[in-house]
C-alpha cells in the first residue's frame, strides 16, 4: 500500500504507464466477490474468465481522465477475507487503459439497501467484459480517495 497511500504515488504510477489528463480522477475499488457465480465449478469458471479478461485481481487504482478510464490491479497478499489497502500491491505490467469510445457503460449505484458506506461500480466495457466492482465512500488509509470518489460518482451516476 505503501506503493499507493498518497496521491503524489498514485500520480507517479499513472505517470509511468502514460496514463494521465487534464481531468483526472483517481479512486481505489475492489473486486465485488458477491457477484460472482456460486457454486465450486462456476466460481473456478468465472475465475478463469476473469483472469484471462485481465479482471482476477482483488482490487484496482482507476483513473478516470476525460479520454477513458485507466485500471492498475493490485493484489491481495492475504486470504480474501482480509482485502484492504494495506494488504494490497501494485502491478504496472497488468495495466489497461479503455477509451470511453470502447466502454458500453459505467454505472455506481448503492451496493445495497443496508450499506450507507459503499457503492457498487461496474464497468461494462463493449466487447461483453465487466467489471464489477465496490467502492468504499472514504478510505481511512487513502485520504485522496473520498474527494476523487465523489467526483467519480458525479460523473457517472
Amino acid at each position: 500500500m505503501e506503493e499507493f497511500n498518497t496521491i503524489e504515488k498514485v500520480i507517479e504510477l499513472f505517470n509511468k504507464v502514460g496514463c494521465f489528463g487534464y481531468n483526472n480522477c483517481y479512486i481505489y475499488v475492489t473486486t465485488n466477490y458477491q457477484t460472482m457465480k456460486s457454486g465450486y465449478i462456476a466460481g473456478a469458471e468465472e475465475g478463469m474468465k476473469a483472469a484471462r479478461e485481465n479482471r482476477g485481481w482483488e482490487g484496482y487504482l482507476i483513473n478516470a481522465t476525460e479520454t477513458g478510464l485507466g485500471i492498475i490491479p493490485l493484489k491481495n497478499s492475504k486470504p480474501l477475507l482480509f482485502i484492504k489497502p494495506e494488504n494490497m500491491s501494485v502491478h504496472l505490467e497488468a495495466y489497461s487503459f479503455f477509451n470511453y469510445n470502447d466502454i458500453e457503460s459505467i454505472k455506481v449505484k448503492r451496493l445495497n439497501f443496508f450499506s450507507t458506506t459503499a457503492k457498487d461500480v461496474r464497468i461494462r466495457l463493449k466487447n461483453g467484459i465487466e467489471y464489477k466492482l465496490i467502492a468504499k465512500n472514504k478510505e481511512k488509509l487513502i485520504p485522496y480517495h473520498a474527494d476523487n470518489f465523489e467526483k467519480f460518482v458525479k460523473k457517472f451516476k
